[in-house]
Order: structure tokens, then C-alpha cells, then sequence
């Protein structure tokens, strides 16, 4: 278990990790350009091991935390960057998992109800009766 813990608390998978997330979102914008962003977020930004690189971030920052002391008055600025980096990674899970997306055409001087989702969904329309 002290292994575990020494290998996800280390500074070199931190440098790892964070070198692998660069090329990745680098790679992601070349494919945006020879293809399009649906293929880049079908291979890298929706992929499961995309997710999992950012999770072991977000825990590698999480455990530098107090492995280096991070809360004391001296590496202040260190802690904050940590702290920072971690409520991002958060925020941007809970848009992805609870958040939705589309788009809402509007017009200049008009006004609209309707927004298009780029999941799909299957609308069903009841008539009712009076027989």
C-alpha cells in the first residue's frame, strides 16, 4: 500500500502525467484540424483513459498537498496553484457528467424556447383523445 501511495504522491508521474496530458490535448488539436472536433472528442476527449490520466492528476495533486507540506505560509503560492488546479479539474467533471450540450439559435430582435442538444434524444408527442 506505501508503494501505491509513494508512486501516486511522486513528482516524476506528476511530470509524466502532465506530459502526456500536453501531447494528448496537442494531438486532439491537430485531428480538429484535418478532421473535425467530433473526432477529437470521440478519440481523446471522451475517452476513457483521457479520464483516467485526469484523475490520477487530480489525485497526484491532491496527495502533494501535505507529502510537501504545501499548506505552510512559505509554499502558500504552490498550495493555491494545487487548490486552483483541482477545483478546475472538478468543476469540469461536474459540467461533463451533470451538464449538458447544445446550442440555441437565436436571431437578432427574436426571441426562442427551443435549444438543440447534441446528445440524442427521442421525442414522443401524446395526443389525447376525447372519444
Amino acid at each position: 500500500m506505501k508503494r501505491v501511495f509513494d508512486l501516486l504522491s511522486s513528482t516524476k508521474l506528476a511530470t509524466l502525467l502532465l506530459f502526456v496530458f500536453g501531447a494528448s490535448i496537442g494531438y486532439a488539436t491537430f485531428i480538429e484540424n484535418e478532421y473535425d472536433t467530433i473526432t477529437a472528442k470521440v478519440l481523446i476527449y471522451n475517452a476513457r483513459w483521457f479520464e483516467v490520466l485526469i484523475f490520477l492528476l487530480v489525485i497526484n495533486f491532491i496527495l502533494h498537498i501535505p507529502k510537501y507540506k504545501l499548506t505552510s505560509k512559505e509554499k502558500l503560492p504552490v498550495f493555491i496553484m494545487h487548490l486552483a488546479l483541482i477545483v478546475i479539474i472538478a468543476g469540469a467533471g461536474i459540467t461533463r457528467y451533470v451538464g449538458f450540450e447544445g446550442s440555441m439559435p437565436i436571431r437578432e430582435g427574436e426571441t426562442s424556447n427551443k435549444m438543440y442538444s447534441l446528445e440524442p434524444y427521442l421525442q414522443v408527442y401524446v395526443a389525447s383523445s376525447t372519444e
